[in-house]
């Protein structure tokens, strides 16, 4: 059985395999969207500090699209190259995908579904933080700080 893609559009398949899809010396280790999510997920919810993300939680909300992660951790978080900076990072809540009853005259925003998704983002990126400082080549710049 052949699963189907995540993407709708060929351009949002290119735009991941260039800019998010991890190679190492010329070698593919993202096989798919869903290994660059695993792998990313899976660095972010190591975090030692009690309100890190769940990673079962993390995965179905950016395989859904509802939480997009900032590009930087994207491209690099469970890497040996990970880096990105401590301030300045985003997590957006992809909000359309909240409302149900699209186009109808009942249509409304699952605000509680909102809510928990707007707490992921927030401990998904102090994870981000934490993560920085664990990657060998930051961590003295994490500890002087």
């Amino acid at each position: 059985m052949q699963r189907t893609s995540p993407f709708i559009d060929p351009a949002s398949v290119e735009a991941w395999d260039s800019w998010f899809r991890w190679r190492e010396r010329g070698r593919l280790r993202d096989l798919d969207v869903e290994a660059t999510w695993r792998r990313v997920v899976g660095a972010l919810t190591a975090s030692p500090r009690a309100s890190a993300p769940a990673s079962a939680e993390l995965f179905e909300a950016c395989a859904s699209w509802r939480l997009l992660l900032d590009e930087r951790i994207l491209a690099s978080a469970g890497t040996p190259e990970a880096a990105w900076p401590d301030d300045g990072l985003v997590a957006l809540v992809n909000v359309p995908v909240f409302v149900r009853g699209r186009f109808g005259a009942d249509a409304a925003i699952d605000r509680a579904a909102l809510a928990q998704t707007t707490r992921l983002a927030v401990s998904t990126l102090d994870a981000a933080i934490d993560a920085r400082c664990r990657a060998a080549h930051v961590r003295a710049a994490c500890v002087s700080a």
